[in-house]
Formats: structure tokens, C-alpha cells, sequence
């Protein structure tokens, strides 16, 4: 519904910057970066990276269920929203930056597990590199349709629901 909305005043807008700069939103892009905007993103990255890799115990009891979780101390609801703040401060921080990449945060880590497996301590920093890996798609959608540029939203949008469906 929220998707039919934004299409919708989207295309109703007469203001071609305006366009751009929802289309740059939805199917995001790192062509509009810089070296000098990478600060942000970059110390967001390296402080919650270095948090989730602190949590890597914690996380993998976790994933054995809220009560396994609760029997060996973990204050589940604290964590929880612990880990709530550190997302979202990270996927904002990365979204301000590239736009919405579609869900590179699902597609990645859910590969990462099937092929390392459930613990933690491997996945997490496996997955931040296959992430980044993964971003190199960008620079190849804008190199094979020149002088156009398809969008890596929607080369992740057809990937996801591959994976996904």
C-alpha cells in the first residue's frame, strides 16, 4: 500500500529533482557518494560491528530460544533492545548514504548461515565482508548498461525474491 502511495506521488510530481531524488531512495545507488561522505557510515559500521562482535555469545544463546537465554542470565528484553538501537543507528547511517539497497541486511547474513553456519563468532564478521563483497554488484550494474545506470535495488529486488520466494 505504502509502495502504491510513494509511486503514486511520485509520478504525480512535476519536479524532475524531486523524482530523482525518491527514485534514488527506493532503488538506491552508491554513484552519488563520496570519499568525504564516508565518515558516517564508515564509524557507524566500526562501533556497532565491534558491539555485535562483543554480543557474539549472547547472540548465539539467544538462538537457542528466549528461555535457554533467560536460564544462563541473559536479560532478554534488555538485548533485544540493545541490539534494536545499534541496528537501526547502523541501517540509517548506511541508507543515508547508498539509499534503500533492497535487503541486502536479509539476503547476506541468511546465505552466510547456510553456508558457515548458526554461530556467531564466524557469521558475523564472514557476513559484514560478504556484505561489502556483495556492494561491488553496484559497481557493475553501472558499468553494463552505460551510459544508463541500472539501479543495485533492483538487481537485489530480483535476487531476494529468488532466494525468498
Amino acid at each position: 500500500m505504502f509502495s502504491g502511495a510513494t509511486s503514486f506521488a511520485t509520478f504525480r510530481s512535476s519536479n524532475a529533482d524531486a523524482v530523482h531524488s525518491v527514485l534514488f531512495w527506493l532503488l538506491g545507488s552508491l554513484s552519488e557518494s563520496s570519499w568525504s561522505s564516508l565518515a558516517l557510515p564508515a564509524a557507524a559500521v566500526l562501533v556497532v560491528g565491534v558491539h555485535l562482535m562483543l554480543q557474539t555469545r549472547t547472540l548465539n544463546v539467544l538462538a537457542a530460544g528466549d528461555d535457554a537465554a533467560f536460564s544462563v542470565g541473559v536479560s532478554v528484553h534488555r538485548v533485544r533492545i540493545r541490539l534494536l538501537v545499534a541496528v537501526s543507528f547502523l541501517t540509517g547511517a548506511l541508507v543515508a548514504m547508498s539509499g534503500g539497497t533492497g535487503f541486502v541486511g536479509l539476503i547476506v547474513p541468511y546465505l552466510v548461515r547456510l553456508a558457515v553456519g548458526p554461530d556467531h563468532r564466524r557469521l558475523l564478521p564472514i557476513a559484514m565482508l560478504v556484505g561489502a563483497i556483495y556492494l561491488v554488484v553496484d559497481l557493475l550494474c553501472r558499468v553494463l548498461v552505460r551510459p544508463e545506470e541500472l539501479r543495485i535495488g533492483i538487481v537485489t529486488a530480483v535476487l531476494d525474491a529468488t532466494v525468498f520466494r
